[in-house]
């Protein structure tokens, strides 16, 4: 039994994160603008603040596949979910509509990790749940799992 692990991440491309923070700034000084006192930017700025840490966090999701589990994290490896190879059932890519959104979205039978992209590899579980994790490689990602759950 082999003790390297597969991993692979995903970030926001550069210019949509620019282009979020930008939109946030106006959206926080915009008050301030509009009112011409400093005071009314106070909750413009606070809501900037968090809404940036926000995106920070969300801003990149990485997989880790070892012989015995599937670790799902984003930026600053938090949140993370931990699934067993042994719950694995099976493993497929499969393709998610924009609509379901990014981050960690409710889907049917399941939940979805993903920073950005449409494309996601499918894990069924053995609870009859879905695991959907977005990454740019998802064939690469797919195969190692796949491998994993022959090689047990």
């Amino acid at each position: 039994m082999s003790v390297q692990s597969f991993s692979v991440s995903h970030e926001v491309p550069q210019r949509i994160q620019r282009l979020v923070v930008g939109l946030i700034l106006v959206v926080a000084v915009a008050p301030i603008a509009v009112t011409a006192r400093p005071s009314a930017g106070l909750s413009g700025l606070v809501f900037a603040s968090v809404a940036i840490g926000v995106l920070s966090a969300f801003r990149r999701l990485s997989v880790r596949v070892t012989d015995t589990d599937v670790v799902v994290s984003f930026a600053y490896g938090w949140p993370r979910r931990r699934v067993a190879l042994a719950d694995v059932r099976s493993v497929s890519v499969q393709r998610m509509r924009g609509l379901y959104g990014w981050g960690i979205r409710f889907v049917p039978k399941g939940t979805m990790w993903r920073a950005w992209g449409h494309d996601t590899v499918r894990l069924e579980l053995a609870n009859g749940r879905r695991l959907h994790i977005g990454v740019d490689d998802c064939a690469a990602l797919e195969a190692e799992i796949a491998r994993r759950l022959t090689d047990r």
